[in-house]
């Protein structure tokens, strides 16, 4: 919520196992955001369905979205991580030899 709320540029924001609880709070008409989110299809903690609820309140708002789904439970493993490294790796211009 609070890098939604910033004014200003930001490289992105990466997200995972979560969603947007207090979006209703979100202003409107903020400047769009690159956002990673990463979510396990069967977490326990988080369900799937409020994570995609998210991504689709995200994508409406005019944020560029990248949704990564795999792995299991609510935990980050090693498929999240790597995914998060190729998106980081994108904007950072790194070149993952």
């Amino acid at each position: 919520h609070a890098a939604l709320r910033r004014p200003g540029p930001l490289l992105g924001i990466a997200a995972l196992s979560t969603y947007l609880p207090l979006r209703t709070l979100l202003p409107r008409g903020g400047p769009s955001r690159e956002v990673f989110l990463g979510h396990a299809p069967d977490d326990d903690v988080v369900p799937v369905a409020v994570a995609e609820s998210a991504r689709d309140w995200l994508q409406a708002h005019g944020h560029a979205l990248c949704w990564w789904s795999g792995g299991s439970g609510h935990c980050i493993g090693e498929g999240a991580i790597a995914a998060l490294a190729q998106w980081l790796d994108a904007r950072l211009g790194e070149d993952p030899a």
